[in-house]
C-alpha cells in the first residue's frame, strides 16, 4: 500500500511483510518541511507512539539516551500475519457485498488474534453497513475500544451504530470521543469536518 499506515496494526504488518526486522527511533529533523495533509514530523511522532505503546511487538535492543536513539526489534508473529491476511481477505469479500463470508473471515482472524482491533472494528462497521448482527457488531466495537481507547474508527463507527439504533445522546458522546481521538491520527485530519457535520446534525 502507498502512503502512511493508518494505525499501529497496519504499520506492524507492513514491517513484517517487508522483511523489516529492526526499526530505528531517533530525534526528529528540526528543519521545516512543507505541510500536506499531515506534517512529516507528525507522522514520525505517530509512528513512535505506536511502537512505544506495543512492547509485545517491538522490543528495544539498543538505547543511547545521550543521543536520543533507540533501536527496536520487530517481534516475529506468524499468527498475526495470518490473521491480517484473513482481515484483508474479508475486506475483499465486503467489496463484493459477500458479507457473511467476510464476517466468517473476521471470526477466523479473531480466533487467531482476539485483540486484533482492526478486525473488531471491521466487524462492527460491516454489521452497520449490512444491517445484520448489529448486537455482535456493537459488542466488537466496544471490545476494540477496551483494547485501544483512542482508536478513531471504532469511535466513529459505534457513533454511527448508535445513530442507526436511535440512541442520539450516546451517538453524540461517541462522536465527541472520535473527534478527540483524531489528534492521534494526523493522516485522518480530513475526517474532522465529517464529524463536525454529524455532531451538528445531532444537535439539530
Amino acid at each position: 500500500p502507498s502512503g502512511p499506515a493508518n494505525d499501529r496494526e497496519e504499520s506492524r504488518y507492513r514491517f513484517m511483510r517487508g522483511g523489516i526486522a529492526y526499526v530505528l527511533d531517533q530525534p526528529f529533523n528540526p528543519l521545516y518541511r512543507p505541510r500536506s495533509s499531515a506534517h512529516p514530523d507528525d507522522l514520525a511522532r505517530q509512528q513512535r507512539a505506536w511502537i512505544v505503546s506495543w512492547p509485545e511487538a517491538y522490543r528495544p535492543v539498543y538505547v543511547n539516551s545521550s543521543e536520543g536513539i533507540t533501536l527496536y526489534k520487530v517481534t516475529e508473529d506468524p499468527a498475526f500475519l495470518e490473521a491480517y491476511g484473513l482481515y484483508l481477505k474479508a475486506r475483499r469479500e465486503f467489496d463484493q457485498a459477500r458479507f457473511e463470508s467476510g464476517l466468517g473471515d473476521l471470526d477466523a482472524a479473531l480466533t487467531l488474534q482476539p485483540r486484533f482491533v482492526k478486525a473488531l472494528n471491521a466487524y462492527g462497521a460491516t454489521a452497520l453497513l449490512s444491517g445484520k448482527k448489529l448486537a455482535m457488531g456493537e459488542a466488537r466495537l466496544r471490545r476494540a475500544l477496551e483494547i485501544e481507547p483512542r482508536y478513531f474508527w471504532a469511535w466513529f463507527n459505534i457513533a454511527r451504530l448508535y445513530q442507526k439504533t436511535g440512541r442520539a445522546a450516546q451517538a453524540k458522546e461517541a462522536f465527541e470521543h472520535a473527534q478527540e481521538a483524531l489528534s492521534d491520527f494526523p493522516n485522518l485530519a480530513h475526517m474532522r469536518p465529517v464529524i463536525m457535520r454529524e455532531m451538528a446534525a445531532q444537535d439539530g
